[in-house]
């Protein structure tokens, strides 16, 4: 239990007074235990001649009776509030077993994760410790103030001058139970973060360098800085710099006026009504260099009117403040992709850096423990699985090669266009296929033919061809599940984050970029949805200016056989990791349209599920699996149900043991095919790692999975095998994927969806679009989605 006292504005001296009434109140005795917060700033180096002033806080806990003897050491400051919390502990001297394993279940549905989390917390006490090296946005989020201290170069931490952004260097780390060769195990997982930073300096100064070369020309035009640098400053917080340490306010940027300097107004009783300019300059003596630009809007109750103005000149940016991914431009991403494709070799002795950078091993709350760390990353066995075999058209079969298992198309066939254009003509929905005037250059004049094969791909996809088929040997175990009385859905979910709320460029994809979710459990306090699974959302409102998360989904649905993935999308409310409101209507429609292809319902029913954390699992299983059987059971029918969940955000890192520096990043790389399931994988439950694709720079980001239920008894082999035959079914890339076929499908139809959605809500579509204070989600699932249509929802067209 947490009690929180705030006073206002007292000296830290009177500490113990506050306490002993916040203890009062909250009716706890006394031997309770408060947790007071002391902050020391101090100044850091960070590379290319920055430097940076800290604002980090030690956190240092008090009981009652120490509490009086430590309080004038926080000085006698007076602080505008501050925070006691009480915390009750029963018994301070019981810690937990670390050798006790019987918390480990096999029940996917009953997760306890206490003792990983503290272990987490354990292994990140010397970076609490040290606000002066470290900055935390938890304990697993960690970054560097002064990463030449631990090994890194300048270069890892480049300076953006166009942005005025740095790129700061931590690591993401967690703990997991693993098995071992002997017994289970404690792994913690850790892996390079990098992400960009606001400088710390005058707002001003920031503004001036996004704006370019276009400022000088347009310095007084208020309303055209306004549009252009709103959405990157909302919502960061800067602190005031014209006034004595003591007065200075600190707070968050809730928008930019259309006014500025000039044209503001403040009432005064000494001077009278006079504009913002003459009242900084006459009572600060501020000589401004920009007057004209907009001020910083602060929403404040106690002010007039609710806001609050302050000139971008008097305002600086808070230190550790990272850029949040819709205050980025198309030009940052590019630059950090640059920047953070690091290669295997490389990325092996960054991690390296970063683990000695916890001071594990000679840190005393670890041996108070009892816990010993590896010096050296863990060493496991692994497995190559062999690629398919791909057969294109008129029987031409190929086997994709080692290394790099890509292929090229043997034997090319191709369709009459004429036959297409007739089908077009007699259907009232066209097929688009995007093309910029830069590409058909590269074509003719640098001869990109590669380009041209991949245009043809995709239109020959989306127009409800097939590029080539995945061909198993007839005995093989495989064959048996790919038969046509298997079906087989991928599930992805596009939550709005990078794709909220963004316009699309000429090429038709969002300037930003739309993020497919891999999050873990950050929906977990949403329930079970609507709870009916009949409707799909249909009774949930979306109030206006909320933006929903976009559900895909794809299944092997199509005319040209058990290869061919066809889907859709659906809104739902936002962050949503349970589909149990969709759930049984995306499987409904997957059934329905398999029976209508195959002329019988399926035996077998494979999900693949992108995105779904560990802490959601048991909502999986005691919401969603119910309501799939009676699906099933409505159409008088039954199917034996595997569902796996795929994982690629997770931070283990698989490298190869001997590595060459001085080949090329993606022959650095591990195997397509490499897959692990013993050692780093859960003691009890049915998991493994398989690296299926090339990355052609940096390091491959091996996928995790995990079976949460299989009425089919697939082996390990043949799940495994399945999962990377699958990895082989893209249609467009001449090599395999990092996602198994129906996941990367699924996620592309989510992102279209995002796509209709950011346009529709843009430029109106009528209806519930047009002025509404909310959307029906059912509306829009309706107006948007391919459900309605006549030719497009059996074709692929997000190819």
């Amino acid at each position: 239990m947490t009690t929180q006292a705030t006073q206002k504005p007292r000296m830290a001296t009177l500490l113990m007074q506050d306490a002993e009434n916040a203890l009062q109140d909250a009716n706890l005795l006394p031997g309770s235990t408060l947790m007071a917060s002391k902050k020391e700033p101090g100044k850091v180096n960070v590379g290319h001649g920055q430097q940076v002033v800290t604002n980090g806080g030690i956190e240092e806990f008090f009981t009652l009776a120490e509490l009086q003897d430590r309080s004038p050491q926080l000085g006698d400051d007076v602080f505008a509030s501050y925070k006691l919390k009480l915390l009750v502990i029963s018994d301070s001297k019981k810690l937990p077993n670390l050798g006790d394993f019987s918390h480990v279940s096999e029940d996917i549905g009953n997760i306890d994760r206490s003792l990983e989390q503290f272990l987490d917390i354990v292994t990140a006490q010397n970076v609490f410790d040290d606000p002066v090296n470290y900055a935390h946005f938890s304990s697993s989020s960690i970054y560097l103030l002064n990463p030449a201290k631990f090994g890194f170069k300048d270069e890892d931490c480049p300076f953006f001058p166009t942005t005025h952004t740095f790129l700061g260097i931590g690591l993401d780390k967690g703990i997991r139970t693993v098995e071992n060769l002997t017994n289970k195990d404690k792994m913690s997982e850790a892996v390079v973060v990098s992400s960009p930073f606001h400088l710390v300096e005058k707002v001003s100064e920031k503004v001036i360098a996004l704006l370019g070369h276009d400022f000088p020309q347009r310095i007084r035009d208020t309303e055209w800085i306004k549009d252009k640098l709103q959405g990157i400053l909302k919502g960061i917080f800067v602190t005031t710099v014209h006034t004595a340490p003591s007065k200075r306010r600190f707070f968050e940027v809730h928008g930019l006026s259309s006014t500025n300097l000039h044209t503001e107004f403040i009432q005064r009783e000494d001077m009278g009504r006079i504009s913002l300019f003459e009242y900084y300059t006459q009572t600060y003596k501020i000589a401004f260099n920009y007057p004209e630009l907009p001020l910083i809007v602060q929403r404040c109750s106690s002010a007039p009117n609710g806001v609050r103005y302050f000139p971008m000149e008097v305002c600086a940016f808070l230190d550790n403040q990272r850029i949040k991914t819709a205050q980025q431009d198309g030009y940052m991403i590019r630059d950090m992709i640059r920047k953070t494709a690091i290669p295997p070799a490389e990325l092996k002795k960054q991690n390296t850096y970063l683990k000695e950078s916890l001071l594990l091993d000679g840190s005393e709350y670890l041996a108070g423990l009892n816990i010993k760390c590896k010096k050296d990353p863990i060493e496991v066995a692994a497995r190559v699985l062999p690629p398919p075999e791909l057969e294109f058209g008129g029987n031409n079969k190929h086997v994709p090669k080692l290394p790099r298992c890509d292929w090229i198309e043997a034997g090319h066939y191709f369709a009459s266009a004429s036959y297409a254009m007739k089908a077009i003509e007699q259907k009232t929905e066209v097929i688009t296929q995007g093309l910029k005037i830069s590409t058909v250059k590269d074509v003719v004049a640098k001869n990109k033919f590669l380009t041209l094969e991949n245009i043809v791909n995709k239109t020959n996809v989306k127009m409800g061809g097939l590029n080539y088929n995945i061909v198993l040997p007839v005995q093989s175990d495989l064959s048996l599940i790919y038969k046509n009385d298997t079906l087989i859905i991928g599930i992805g979910t596009n939550h709005p984050m990078g794709g909220m709320g963004q316009e699309s460029n000429q090429s038709g994809d969002p300037q930003q970029g739309a993020q497919p979710t891999t999050s873990g459990t950050g929906s977990d306090n949403n329930g079970n949805g609507n709870g009916n699974g009949n409707g799909g959302n249909g009774n949930d409102m979306l109030p206006r200016g909320s933006v929903p998360s976009v559900v895909g989904f794809c299944a092997n649905i199509g005319k040209n056989g058990p290869y061919e993935f066809v889907g859709d999308f659906i809104y739902q409310l936002a962050y949503r990791d349970e589909k149990v409101g969709i759930i049984a209507n995306i499987i409904e429609r997957c059934v329905k349209q398999f029976h209508s292809v195959n002329g019988h319902y399926p035996v077998r029913l494979i999900i693949y599920r992108d995105g779904t954390g560990e802490g959601s699992f048991h909502k999986v299983l005691k919401f969603e699996v119910p309501l799939i059987r009676n699906v099933f059971s409505n159409l008088g029918t039954a199917a034996k149900i595997t569902l796996i969940v795929v994982n690629k955000m997770q931070n283990v890192r698989l490298y190869a043991k001997n590595i060459n520096t001085q080949a090329k990043s993606s022959e650095q790389n591990i195997l397509p095919g490499t897959v692990v399931d013993k050692d780093i994988v859960h003691p009890l439950w049915t998991e493994f790692y398989l690296n299926s694709h090339v990355a052609l720079q940096g390091t491959a980001k091996t996928p995790r999975y995990n079976l949460l239920l299989d009425e089919n008894n697939l082996s390990m082999d043949v799940l495994q095998a399945m999962t990377h035959s699958l990895c082989f079914g893209h249609q467009i890339v001449y090599s395999p994927t990092s996602l198994p076929t129906p996941v990367m499908v699924a996620l592309e139809y989510a992102k279209r969806g995002r796509n209709i959605y950011n346009y529709a809500s843009s430029s109106g579509s009528g209806g519930t679009f047009n002025g509404a204070n909310s959307y029906e989600l059912n509306y829009i699932n309706e107006s948007l989605s391919f459900k309605g249509s006549t030719f497009l929802k059996n074709l692929r067209v997000n190819a």
